[in-house]
């Protein structure tokens, strides 16, 4: 027994109509797009390509960053830190405060805060590798970090 579809699908004389109207719109969009190619030129003279190529280069000439060596720090490192302070010795890491650690350079209050914390819980640093353990510090800054810190016990005096 062949089964017959159209008895499943009723649509009303109006949902027929709209099928139709949309069926014809699209159809209609898709030959406009096919053919846009013959009827729509693109703009190809070789004299407005230099000259938007020349407006391209000047624009891009103007938006140049400005170069880093002219760069200042940005407002919040200068209050944060205390880099115009110059020590005027070692000083030693086990005693040291936040804001004596802040005047050294590339110690910040975030790095100093984690240096006493660290300290604190853990107990004195004894040699520069244990820095490690505060932050990811590159080999060059635990170089110049070493030529400002000395590491005595808390308890005996300088």
């Amino acid at each position: 027994m062949p089964i017959n579809f159209s008895s499943f699908i009723h649509y009303t004389r109006n949902e027929r109509i709209g099928i139709v109207v949309l069926s014809t719109a699209l159809i209609m969009l898709i030959a406009i797009r096919a053919t846009m190619g013959l009827w729509v030129k693109p703009d190809t003279e070789p004299e407005k390509e230099k000259q938007l190529i020349e407006k391209w280069a000047s624009y891009q000439q103007t938006q140049q960053p400005a170069p880093v060596a002219n760069v200042e720090r940005p407002a919040y490192e200068k209050e944060n830190s205390n880099y115009n302070t110059p020590l005027p010795h070692k000083l030693n890491i086990n005693t040291a405060d936040t804001a004596t650690l802040m005047r050294i350079k590339g110690v910040g209050k975030v790095t100093a805060e984690k240096i006493i914390y660290r300290r604190n819980n853990k107990g004195d640093f004894t040699h520069m590798t244990q820095l490690h353990e505060v932050g990811s510090f590159s080999e060059e800054h635990l170089t110049m970090l070493s030529t400002h810190i000395i590491f005595t016990d808390s308890l005996t005096s300088e």
